[in-house]
């Protein structure tokens, strides 16, 4: 999501919710959501507390929410920049959602028909030579 405008108060969410979302409130207020907020970088999952995260952001951020079905975890990225694990084991059958609060709030969105600027294909890859490195080192029994 590129922030094109940041509106009145800039109190927007990107995350993922699942079918039991009310997807009139912010994604992370609610139970089945999970959000990443820009006016204070916290994440949230069924509270408006939430817990400190990353950095605030605004007009001209690209903010993106992933899912890595491998290792369950849902992570955040902000001008390319992987924040790191933000939840563990969501559970199944999420969808991506924005949440915009203020008047004048303007987003644009990239579900995938424009390249990502973070970087997912070599995140891909580098877990793939981790993994392949693991079991090279490991012993293969005597014949």
């Amino acid at each position: 999501m590129t922030v094109v405008n940041a509106g009145a108060k800039g109190n927007m969410a990107i995350g993922l919710g699942n079918s039991m979302f009310n997807n009139t409130r912010q994604p992370g207020l609610e139970p089945g959501s999970y959000g990443y907020f820009a006016d204070d970088g916290r994440k949230c999952s069924i509270s408006s507390r939430g817990e400190p995260y990353g950095a605030k952001y605004g007009a001209g951020d690209v903010v993106g929410c992933g899912l890595h079905f491998g290792t369950r975890e849902i992570f955040f990225t902000k001008n390319g920049k992987n924040l790191g694990v933000a939840f563990t084991d969501p559970g199944h059958s999420y969808y991506p959602t924005v949440g915009l609060h203020s008047e004048g709030e303007i987003v644009k969105l990239n579900f995938g028909d424009l390249p990502f600027v973070f970087p997912l294909e070599e995140m891909l890859r580098e877990e793939r030579e981790k993994l392949q490195a693991t079991i090279f080192r490991v012993p293969l029994p005597a014949a």
